[in-house]
């Protein structure tokens, strides 16, 4: 009686360039990944020009209601598109911009990037729960419910408040952090700044329904615009270089200000976290 042995073909191991050729894979897509930021910074203008091209004519924010229905009724298909493209659609890109912006300050100072991380969260679902409440006004308006066409309109008016004043914090904390951590572009830094105080009176004007405020808008948003897709571009030119080039610097990155002196606990943090990422000259030596 003879034995009959089943010879089980052993697994090779993966050789040197299939290890390569994987590794190369994983780093083009990670290049990739992290070009997203560009393309959403650069989409979140384009998304605004034609959401207002879409329906350049829009009501005062201290509208009647009787002018509220009758300009929505008058309009749905555009009013919907804004709403859609406004609201919807740039408030996605707005959080992925956003979103690259805490992952790469994960390593940092985590009180504020917590604290930018939950401001910029808020903002981003105010202006998604301004979309569905844009779609409902459409909805009654086109029925001719005076009452709550009002309504839904002075609610989104002020929301808009709200998330401006969300958006101003976040970008100059985000600001800031980036200036003092890695090699965020000094005029990127200085804009955040500017952009974070001229998002005050605007919102200002949406959340307490003051039209004579309301020219600030056209200050407050553009700014905003340069501000996310400059630093969606930024993202993007840096994961080109490498996915740790932004803290790779040669050089130490000057501050935007005196922060310890100009912001009190969040500079002297922001400054003991870029203190931390300096390069030690005597090691390099």
């Amino acid at each position: 009686m003879t034995e009959q042995t089943v010879s089980v073909p052993s697994q090779a191991p993966p050789t040197d360039g299939q290890s390569k050729a994987e590794q190369i894979k994983v780093q083009v897509l990670g290049r990739w990944f992290m070009f997203l930021p560009a393309l959403a910074g650069i989409s979140y203008g384009i998304a605004w020009a034609g959401g207002l091209a879409a329906w350049p004519s829009n009501l005062t924010i201290d509208a009647t209601k009787r002018e509220i229905v009758s300009l929505y009724a008058a309009h749905q298909s555009e009013a919907t598109a804004q709403y859609l493209v406004v609201e919807g659609i740039a408030g996605v890109l707005l959080g992925m911009v956003l979103f690259s912006c805490i992952w790469r300050l994960r390593r940092c100072e985590r009180t504020w990037t917590s604290r930018a991380a939950v401001v910029g969260g808020v903002a981003v679902a105010v202006s998604l729960l301004q979309c569905l409440l844009g779609l409902l006004l459409v909805s009654a308006a086109s029925k001719g419910y005076l009452g709550q066409s009002g309504d839904i309109y002075q609610l989104i008016n002020r929301l808009d408040g709200v998330k401006q004043l969300l958006l101003g914090a976040c970008v100059v904390m985000l600001g800031i952090l980036l200036r003092t951590t890695s090699n965020y572009p000094l005029w990127l830094g200085r804009t955040s700044v500017i952009t974070g105080i001229a998002l005050v009176p605007s919102a200002l004007a949406y959340l307490l329904l003051w039209n004579v405020l309301a020219g600030t808008t056209f200050v407050s948003l553009p700014l905003l615009v340069l501000w996310v897709a400059g630093t969606g571009i930024w993202f993007g030119a840096e994961s080109q270089r490498g996915p740790d080039c932004a803290f790779a610097h040669s050089e130490s990155p000057g501050p935007l200000v005196d922060l310890p002196k100009s912001f009190g606990r969040l500079g002297r943090t922001t400054a003991r976290a870029g203190a931390r990422h300096q390069p030690d000259e005597s090691v390099v030596r």
